[in-house]
């Protein structure tokens, strides 16, 4: 089973989609692509979002999303901003993916600090959550990276990687080292719109059977897993 877990293909809510109709081209897309199911990931940032009309407006969006036909099962869930105190507070609970406990969090791009990553373990340990770091791949020239790598070899944290790093030129060496180290859960397109940012998990596959199919197994094996937790199994 493949599953697309980070994607921006709700409407009208975030710099992803800008039309239902837009929405519907990644869906058939992704579908195209031999993708089977897709995890709706909104951004949410709890410094700048009103959470009552953040949900109300999501809810809206994927209702409408979810009567498209012949296109990938698609799930809700949510691109979580990491915040400090994230594991003292219930909102993280509250934006999983699908019915799952797996939640998908995005670190801040200015201060990859081992207090936040040892914070974001504590929603496993404290809370019963499965994070997953969004887009490992897009911080490796960021402070503090070799320690990130580091966090994830030795804790239950998981990781997600985009799809394209495996063959865009500038960043492919890197996100194939990623995936042959063993540390990499799930693969998401993080798709934003037709043009800009379309959906790539096709490629990611092409190459994943070539340079990391060790790799390529476990992340089919844990969609599997992650299908059946978001279904409520």
């Amino acid at each position: 089973m493949i599953i697309d877990i980070h994607s921006h293909i709700i409407p009208s809510v975030d710099d992803g989609a800008k039309s239902l109709d837009e929405s519907l081209a990644l869906l058939k897309m992704l579908k195209a692509q031999g993708v089977d199911s897709v995890v709706a990931t909104p951004h949410f940032n709890e410094n700048d979002t009103d959470i009552l009309s953040y949900k109300k407006k999501i809810s809206e969006g994927f209702s409408k999303i979810g009567a498209f036909d012949n296109v990938p099962e698609v799930f809700l869930g949510c691109e979580f901003r990491y915040f400090r105190g994230i594991s003292n507070s219930d909102l993280a609970e509250q934006f999983c993916l699908g019915n799952s406990n797996y939640i998908l969090i995005e670190l801040p791009y200015a201060d990859i600090s081992l207090s936040a990553l040892q914070e974001i373990e504590k929603l496993h340990y404290n809370n019963g959550l499965r994070p997953i770091l969004a887009h490992i791949d897009r911080y490796v020239s960021f402070k503090n990276y070799s320690e990130l790598i580091s966090f994830l070899q030795n804790s239950d944290v998981l990781a997600q990687i985009n799809a394209n790093s495996v063959y865009c030129e500038k960043h492919k060496r890197n996100a194939i080292k990623l995936m042959n180290m063993g540390i990499v859960n799930f693969v998401g397109s993080d798709t934003h719109s037709v043009n800009h940012r379309p959906p790539n998990m096709d490629k990611f596959f092409e190459v994943g059977k070539r340079k990391f199919p060790n790799a390529l197994r476990a992340i089919l094996h844990n969609n599997e897993v992650l299908y059946k937790a978001m279904k409520g199994c």
